[in-house]
């Protein structure tokens, strides 16, 4: 009778589970809110309208610049138009820096606007119209989660003078945040190192810098950057990757003093790389980028050990295992059991963490308990609890065999 009760509940909760699981927000929107925004109120035939992603972050989460860096996914959009309409490149804003570890990452925090400027052909009749856009995008924190959204947004075609939208200051805060062309001189590639060189003038002073190159595989992220002045001609000093060289287009952003959004400014570059000498960069006080320390890492990872070993629901199970552990002293093994505890935790830690970085190596972009991003992950696990609680209420036992209060079978 008790196992039949245990079916029928089983069956129940997975009966309830998946009429509702399509209902609930398991992509958990809630760390970033899209929207598909409008600059100007019309557009006339044989001119252009821009449209925006607005994505919004909750603090401490982040998407991703074109080229997300080591690890992450760019946003995108997938435009279905009128015929005869055409979208043209994402204008992205000057990214920021990220770096954890080993990992370096670009993007952007709290709000960002991602115009599209959209061509409309001098045949088109005047009325209204709608502009469809799916957007994907990928937020990240501790943990990542990827998101998507469809949009409409009517758009009217007049020969009137289109007037702003209530977005439009948007619009125009975005535009100062976009870098604008660099006056380069060079870029050179040395073959014999994989160093990177680009020149180019400014008469903006500067303190500190970052150069966010576009590409996957073009330099290397955790290499130093380097950079020297003569006048107001600027060289900035990379470390490329064999993937690299001289014929290649070389492009990316200077951004100077943490970029227009932190007071400084950017400026983007585009250069055929030729063949020349170039010194390998050296660590400079002109990077000033914060970059997380071994020691600091391990203390924070072992200070979030100890604050996890107070909770609850391990606080508890710590003791017992103590008095298990103590009850060893009679046969004169106690160090040995202790030892093999130890060691067993050591063990079972890090065949959990090379795993994720097997995960994480094969292109998956993931954290540590990633897991709990499945609901069905979710489902199972809570399952797992309901039936040890029934178990431990004596409802059923697992052949014959009860799983006692004390933790002991």
């Amino acid at each position: 009778m008790r196992f039949a009760w245990l079916l029928r509940f089983l069956l129940l909760f997975f009966a309830v589970f998946a009429l509702n699981a399509q209902a609930l927000p398991w992509k958990k929107t809630e760390a970033v809110k899209a929207e598909l925004i409008s600059q100007a109120t019309s557009v006339q035939p044989g001119s252009s309208i821009r449209l925006g992603v607005l994505l919004t972050q909750e603090p401490g989460w982040h998407t991703y610049w074109k080229t997300p860096g080591d690890t992450g996914l760019p946003t995108t959009i997938d435009w279905t138009l009128p015929e005869g309409w055409k979208a043209g490149q994402i204008q992205w804003p000057t990214p920021n820096l990220y770096v954890v570890g080993d990992l370096t990452n670009f993007g952007y925090e709290d709000s960002v606007l991602l115009p599209v400027s959209i061509s409309v052909p001098a045949s088109a009749k005047e009325g209204d119209y709608v502009a469809k856009a799916n957007v994907s995008w990928l937020v990240c924190a501790e943990q990542c989660i990827p998101g998507s959204a469809s949009f409409d947004v009517p758009v009217k075609v007049s020969k009137t003078e289109p007037a702003p939208s209530p977005n439009a200051g948007l619009f125009q805060t975005n535009e100062g945040l976009t870098p604008a062309p660099l006056k380069t001189v060079s870029a050179k590639v040395d073959t014999s190192n994989h160093a990177l060189s680009v020149t180019f003038k400014t008469s903006e002073p500067f303190n500190h810098f970052y150069v966010f190159t576009e590409g996957e595989g073009a330099v290397d992220y955790k290499a130093p950057q380097s950079v020297s002045k003569n006048g107001d001609e600027v060289t900035v000093r990379l470390q490329g990757t064999e993937e690299l060289k001289a014929g290649d287009t070389l492009s990316g952003v200077f951004a100077a003093d943490g970029g227009p959004a932190k007071g400084g400014w950017s400026g983007s570059f585009s250069h055929v790389l030729v063949t020349g000498t170039v010194t390998p960069p050296s660590a400079s006080s002109d990077n000033t980028d914060v970059n997380l320390t071994v020691w600091l890492a391990a203390g924070m990872s072992f200070l979030g050990g100890l604050i996890l070993n107070l909770m609850p629901c391990v606080f508890p199970v710590l003791s017992l295992k103590m008095l298990s552990l103590v009850e060893h002293r009679k046969d004169g093994k106690l160090a040995l059991h202790g030892l093999s505890f130890t060691l067993g935790v050591l063990i079972s830690m890090t065949l959990l963490a090379g795993a994720l970085i097997a995960v994480k190596a094969a292109g998956a972009s993931v954290g540590w308990g990633f897991q709990l991003q499945s609901p069905w992950f979710v489902a199972l696990l809570a399952l797992l609890f309901v039936t040890i609680t029934l178990n431990l209420a004596g409802a059923f036992e697992f052949s014959g065999v009860r799983i006692a209060s004390t933790g002991q079978t």
